[in-house]
């Protein structure tokens, strides 16, 4: 070993791999990635949410949680699929007022007035 006024150069052992988590500390992120999992199906925003702190909160504790994971995957998917189709809806919904009008017109006894639009087949 060399020593230089008194100070060790060469490198010292580590002291452990780092941060380990209580089982309290486990206990708490495993029931935050239960509940990120359950809000990724039913709320999925909420479910990206939860489940991003859950895994942030994994990762600083050096544990792994599979339920945080898959409550944030869940939740992007189910959020885009939603974006998906509100976007599908409103193109889609316009179209077929307009062809439904466009039949009761052309087949039916149309009655319309402020605020209502009525047509008998």
């Amino acid at each position: 070993m060399t020593i230089l006024n008194g100070v060790p150069l060469e490198p010292q052992p580590s002291e452990g791999p780092g941060p380990t988590a209580s089982a309290e500390s486990q206990t708490v992120g495993r029931v935050a990635g239960i509940v990120a999992l359950i809000s990724g199906v039913v709320f999925p925003p909420a479910g990206i949410v939860i489940g991003a702190i859950a895994l942030q909160q994994a990762r600083a504790g050096g544990y792994r949680n599979g339920f945080a994971r898959a409550g944030l995957i869940i939740g992007i998917v189910l959020t885009a699929l939603a974006i998906v189709a509100v976007i599908a809806l409103a193109i889609l919904v316009p179209q077929w007022v307009q062809q439904i009008a466009q039949l009761c017109e052309d087949h039916g006894e149309v009655v319309s007035g402020p605020g209502y639009y009525e047509c008998t087949l």
